[in-house]
């Protein structure tokens, strides 16, 4: 298995032999169980990593709990080719653009050659899900992934699936480049807030949707240099991009996110020319193609949740994914739980060596079951805050390593027995021998969504948290009866 934070892979080996190095040869030692209540507050996620190759995510939610929930989608245009002739004279007959939703778990092909990878501006940035780039360019090598996204038209109740969407086209100021990486980087300031679609967006849920562009921009589009149409990055810094958005949901507890495949969205635009390759030819209407998210997509998001933020320990605590509010553990304080435990019992942490670390949280079932479909994920995961520092000092959201231990469930949902446990045997051994000042907030995590792509070409899975999705999930506080609690199964060295 490999982790994918982002964009780079990590390759992890799994060491069964997990601190044997501490036990010496000729020592037996005694393997107890131990259980902490785990201290959790609310809070929001701030800059969550939002560029994708894979889903533009299009949509609004307004609910009675969250309060207002946006979702947009920005993206560079260009051609879908290079080095097109466009004829003589050419005279636009219209604009207009498509949106295809995309298909859960589906098989998803992504291609790329490695002049392309390497020459292109977002290379650097390392924001997609994936490391294969399809920048419209001859391909050498495709990879497909099979995603566990279940949902790509998300509502929290069958009965919005098919609820009225308004949407709107903005232009961009400029390109999006690497300094826009995260889903609070678009501001009022990086379009111009004039809409480019002619007539209202109506989306009702379908496969797709189709409406039409000014035709200034058509002819803006056809209007580029040849130097421009041989050069896709060309194009990109001169042309710059689109921004799409969703109105809020007129009433209460309504609305609808939207995974639009990112690969399907094009604008085309149709016009009418002189062909110049022979005497005497008739004009002819021709259509030119130009696609969206060049370099990824840059998915932005808004939530009014924040007002739930707390560092009470209360009986519920929801779960909204996205860059909303989520559980939080700040690890200090159960740092100090297990201390103090270490202190009653006359142990030193240091020599405390843990076979086995879970996390777990349990939930009541809501009133209709069905509800664990629309609103639960399938996996909560501890996921943290890290800087990569192999490229750049941003920091950007993780699962934590120990999903890839042997035998870990990763957090996926227990439906029989009503909760979530997360196998953290390798991080809580770092936590537990570590002093309480050298932790900072390293391991301080979210528990958040996770979800994995499967990579047939390469025989691989690939594990990160899911920033696409919208959840309304509730599990259990500490005030609660059946509270999260960590257990471990320990032994202590003389």
């Amino acid at each position: 298995m490999a982790i994918l934070g982002q964009i780079f892979f990590s390759c992890i080996t799994i060491d069964k032999s997990l601190g044997s190095e501490y036990v010496p040869d000729s020592q037996l030692l005694k393997v107890e169980t131990a259980r902490f209540r785990v201290p959790l507050e609310l809070k929001t996620l701030d800059s969550l990593q939002g560029t994708s190759m894979v889903y533009a995510t299009i949509g609004a939610f307004n609910t009675s709990e969250f309060g207002i929930a946006q979702f947009g989608s920005a993206g560079n245009v260009c051609p879908n080719t290079t080095n097109w002739d466009l004829g003589k004279d050419p005279k636009i007959i219209s604009t207009s653009m498509t949106l295809t939703l995309a298909t859960a778990n589906a098989t998803m092909s992504s291609t790329t050659t490695p002049n392309s990878y390497y020459n292109n501006p977002y290379y650097s940035s390392y924001y997609s899900y994936y490391s294969y780039y399809s920048y419209y360019y001859p391909t050498y090598t495709t990879t497909e992934t099979t995603s566990s996204i279940e949902r790509t038209s998300i509502t929290m109740d069958p009965s919005q699936v098919g609820t009225t969407q308004n949407f709107h086209v903005y232009r961009l100021k400029k390109a999006i480049d690497s300094t826009k990486a995260f889903t609070s980087s678009l501001t009022k300031d990086d379009y111009i807030p004039v809409e480019l679609n002619t007539s209202a967006v109506t989306y009702f849920g379908g496969d797709s949707v189709t409406f039409r562009l000014s035709n200034d921009y058509g002819s803006e589009l056809l209007g580029s240099t040849a130097e421009e149409r041989d050069s896709l990055q060309l194009f990109v810094k001169n042309h710059g991009g689109l921004y799409i958005t969703c109105d809020t949901p007129p009433t209460i507890d309504a609305g609808r996110l939207n995974l639009f495949n990112v690969g399907g969205i094009t604008i085309n635009v149709k016009y009418n020319f002189q062909p110049t390759w022979g005497e005497g030819l008739n004009r002819k209407d021709t259509t030119a193609t130009f696609v969206f998210g060049y370099g990824g997509c840059l998915n932005t998001t808004s939530y009014s949740s924040k007002r739930l933020e707390t560092t009470q320990q209360l009986e519920k605590l929801p779960i909204e994914g996205g860059a909303g509010i989520n559980p939080y553990v700040n690890i200090a304080a159960l740092k100090d739980s297990l201390d103090n435990w270490a202190a009653r019992k006359g142990i030193d942490p240091a020599k405390v060596i843990i076979s086995k670390a879970t996390l777990i949280f349990p939930f009541e079932f809501p009133a209709d079951i069905s509800m664990l479909d629309y609103r639960y994920p399938s996996y909560l995961f501890p996921a943290y805050r890290a800087t990569n520092t192999e490229e750049s000092d941003m920091k950007y959201y993780y699962p934590y390593s120990d999903y890839a231990l042997s035998g870990s469930s990763m957090g996926a949902i227990n439906r029989s027995l009503g909760q979530y446990r997360c196998e953290v045997s390798s991080t809580m051994q770092k936590v537990m021998n570590m002093k309480r000042e050298e932790l900072g907030n390293k391991y301080d995590f979210w528990l958040y969504p996770l979800m994995y792509e499967e990579d047939s070409s390469y025989g691989q899975t690939y594990y990160y948290v899911d920033n696409y999705s919208y959840f309304m999930g509730v599990i259990n506080g500490p005030k609660a009866d059946r509270y999260p609690e960590l257990e471990i199964v320990y032994a202590v060295m003389d």
